[in-house]
């Protein structure tokens, strides 16, 4: 098998393992941004997510102060 076969299977896996990350990372409550890019980046980083529980709060979200809202006044 050539090199250039190798590399287009390890994206199109690299990009199902990515998509299949965030649905699942959603239906458990989980971070979907990162459980995006860690299967995209190692695949077999899915069956981890998999392993996991599913999140009975929903997941952190950075609070954003007042002062941030108005940028127009110093």
């Amino acid at each position: 098998m050539s090199s250039g076969s190798l590399i287009t299977i390890y994206l199109i896996s690299a990009l199902i393992a990515g998509i299949a990350g965030a649905i699942i990372a959603q239906a458990k409550n989980r971070n979907a941004g990162f459980w995006t890019m860690a299967p995209f980046l190692f695949p077999p980083a899915l069956l981890a997510l998999l392993l996991l529980p599913r999140r009975k709060t929903a997941p952190y979200k950075a609070q954003r102060s007042e002062d941030s809202d108005n940028l127009d006044e110093f």
